[in-house]
């Protein structure tokens, strides 16, 4: 399926799930910034995210501030040291 033919509400939680993802840390990388999500959404409209629903997140919330969630700081990717000895072997 593409475009239409993908229920709206997939559409919807495609983008809601995308930007949460890319501002949560995970174990193999940090969270990205309020800001640079919202420009990654920007860049996926129209292409992997429906352009009219990305519109609408970015138009709610113009204003990092009015987001449920501060923009978490940066931190450097901690690898658990026996990891690292066993890449080396």
């Amino acid at each position: 399926m593409k475009g239409d033919q993908i229920p709206f509400e997939a559409r919807l939680v495609s983008v809601a799930d995308a930007f949460d993802a890319m501002t949560s840390v995970r174990p193999y990388r940090p969270s990205l910034s309020v800001k640079h999500a919202m420009r990654e959404l920007e860049e996926g409209k129209g292409v992997q995210f429906d352009g009219e629903i990305v519109q609408a997140f970015l138009r709610a919330f113009a204003e990092g501030t009015s987001l449920p969630i501060p923009t978490p700081q940066l931190q450097p990717l901690r690898l658990p040291t026996r990891a690292m000895e066993a890449r080396r072997a």
